[in-house]
């Protein structure tokens, strides 16, 4: 979580200093064209805000990505209308606000929602996993390297045991590519000590639960987004929409005094058109 520690607190001091070129940017179906050519030009990552004007979760995500926006200048940040860009809408499948979508800085076409957390270490993080190596190498796997590969949230890890069959290594750098900007994946170097044998999940201070079903990408894909999550694991703004959306969550054990975990369970903080 250093990474994306230092980068709050970044985004904590441009935003109170008034600092940083790079700003939120209002795009219309006329203007969407050329904002992604900037972005491509400045080999920038996109963040798209799709939002309503009367929408209070909104308007609080607003100062948000001001101050994300100035202290990231690798992201172009842009908010529309969804209730006036029908069409931009329509494309990119908006069905509540504020819907954020983003896009990496070397992918042409595809945009994805993001479910992560919408605050400033939420940003960061998946500012951190965007601009990473898709793809990590460890020499072993002891508990030291647990506990660097699984840092970022949600603290677990997929690590694939080389020499790996050809399908299985296909299979595993395809799920990667997919899905490295929620998921943290690593190879273990050949004969790396205490690797587990295939494709496993692994976490600090838990055992290796190894991926038992066949070497294609899409069951290794859906199995990642199953996994991606440790047994017991604190409920708030960062994960609950992806727990719920996934049900993985079998029981819940609330803290009236935890005003996050209050608050997803009373109103998960999203309005439906």
């Amino acid at each position: 979580m250093r990474r994306v520690l230092v980068l709050c607190g970044a985004i904590a001091a441009a935003s109170a200093a008034g600092l940083g070129n790079n700003t939120v940017q209002t795009v219309t179906g006329a203007t969407y064209g050329e904002f992604l050519q900037q972005a491509a030009y400045k080999k920038q990552w996109v963040l798209l805000d799709f939002y309503a004007p009367w929408c209070g979760h909104c308007k609080r995500l607003d100062p948000v990505l001001a101050a994300f926006a100035a202290a990231t200048p690798r992201a172009a940040v842009a908010k529309i209308d969804a209730t006036r860009e029908k069409g931009l809408s329509g494309v990119h499948g908006v069905d509540g606000y504020p819907t954020l979508r983003f896009r990496r800085a070397d992918d042409a076409g595809e945009f994805r929602d993001h479910k992560g957390g919408r605050d400033l270490e939420g940003l960061a993080l998946l500012d951190g996993r965007l601009n990473g190596p898709t793809i990590a190498e460890v020499a072993k796997l002891d508990a030291a390297a647990l506990e660097t590969l699984a840092e970022p949230a949600p603290g677990v890890a997929f690590v694939a045991a080389a020499p790996l069959a050809d399908d299985v290594k296909a299979a595993f750098e395809a799920a990667a590519a997919a899905s490295s900007h929620f998921a943290s994946f690593a190879v273990a170097k050949k004969g790396a000590p205490h690797a587990p044998g295939g494709v496993a999940v692994v976490a600090p201070n838990a055992p290796p639960h190894v991926y038992a079903g066949p070497a294609l990408e899409r069951p290794l894909k859906k199995w990642v987004k199953r996994h991606n999550e440790q047994l017991v694991s604190r409920l708030g703004p960062h994960n609950f929409r992806r727990l719920g959306h996934e049900r993985l969550v079998v029981a819940a054990v609330v803290d009236p005094a935890d005003a996050d975990a209050a608050t997803c369970l009373s109103n998960d903080g999203y309005y439906y058109d």
